[in-house]
């Protein structure tokens, strides 16, 4: 085993490590606005650090040919691309990743480490990369950069401080729900791209943009919620749905 082997296999060994690592690294990336070189390599980092994170693949696998393919492909796609918008796509997947494990945990404290883990994000995503992309600053408002530059690392400190349990160090041992995560990344999809929507549309300032789109969501997911369940003298979307998942195998 080669010294970078057996790193990336200590690495492994320590999924909390690696996550508050993995956003570590995001933050610098963000920070670093003016410096697109040094963004670009911090983001290549985060990547490298995703890939011994990520709970689809062990690192123990051999890739063939093929995969390497495409994994230099996708990463030069990201270098020529960089910027906001490859920076608000990759937080929101690494939100509905970290979004998708905590279904599955039951330990109180690592449930909270990843539910602080998911929260640097979505504040990462709503108070530094989607204003950045805003078309007319004017609307964007008061800015929050420095509190965000200085008070989110906070956010990592203290998961550094949270006991996890035993299993949750253990390569795989972190499963992840892919349906809750593709529902947790539609989600995040639309409230972006909504209070772009409402900025737009209506010329309303950035917050109270968010505040419009969030209330919107939270609506129809009520308005789904209680449509979906049967209850006396109504059937439920339910019933409908599970007899056409029945019906196509």
């Amino acid at each position: 085993m080669t010294p970078l082997q057996h790193l990336a296999s200590i690495l492994r060994q320590r999924q909390r490590w690696l996550l508050i690592a993995l956003l570590g690294v995001l933050h610098l990336a963000l920070l670093a606005e003016a410096d697109r070189a040094f963004g670009t390599l911090c983001w290549l980092v985060d990547v490298g650090l995703f890939i011994l994170w990520q709970p689809f693949i062990y690192a123990e696998r051999r890739l063939d040919f093929s995969a390497l393919a495409v994994i230099a492909l996708l990463l030069g796609c990201g270098i020529a691309f960089y910027g906001w918008w490859l920076l608000i796509v990759w937080v929101v997947i690494l939100a509905a990743l970290v979004g998708g494990r905590v279904m599955f945990i039951d330990h109180r404290p690592t449930r909270i480490f990843y539910l602080i883990a998911f929260a640097y994000l979505l504040a990462a995503l709503l108070f530094w990369l989607v204003p950045r992309v805003v078309a007319n600053a004017t609307l964007v408002g008061p800015s929050l950069d420095p509190e965000f530059a200085w008070g989110m690392p906070l956010f990592l400190l203290v998961m550094t401080l949270l006991p996890l349990s035993k299993d949750s160090d253990r390569p795989g041992g972190g499963m992840v729900d892919l349906f809750y995560s593709l529902f947790i990344f539609l989600l995040i999809a639309v409230l972006v791209l909504g209070s772009l929507a409402f900025m737009l549309l209506r010329q309303s300032g950035y917050f109270e943009a968010v505040f419009n789109t969030l209330t919107t969501i939270a609506l129809l997911l009520l308005l789904i919620g209680w449509t979906w369940n049967t209850r006396p003298g109504f059937t439920g979307i339910d019933v409908f749905f599970s007899r056409y998942l029945l019906s196509i195998g």
